[in-house]
């Protein structure tokens, strides 16, 4: 993963508080090589095992979908962006 992306989520993370996380990656949305779990895990986050259990739900390269609580990372073109809200 790209440092700034990985930077801009570890920010969010410190945003957000990483004991309050429950993150779900969206498995179809994010490619591999990423190493995206590790970035989440090294922050001290839990992972969620479905997206209605997670409160952080990264997409990846789909288009955000989200639920009342839930924050979602997404790439729109070459930015990583962050809609809703806990």
């Amino acid at each position: 993963m790209g440092e700034q992306y990985r930077q801009r989520i570890e920010e969010k993370i410190s945003e957000l508080g990483a004991d309050n996380l429950r993150v779900f990656i969206n498995d179809d949305g994010v490619t591999t090589h990423y190493r995206l779990e590790d970035t989440f895990r090294h922050a001290g986050v839990r992972f969620a095992l479905s997206r209605e259990e997670a409160n952080l739900v990264f997409e990846g390269n789909h288009p955000p979908s989200y639920r009342t609580g839930q924050v979602v990372g997404f790439f729109r073109e070459t930015q990583l962006m962050f809609v809703g809200a806990l």
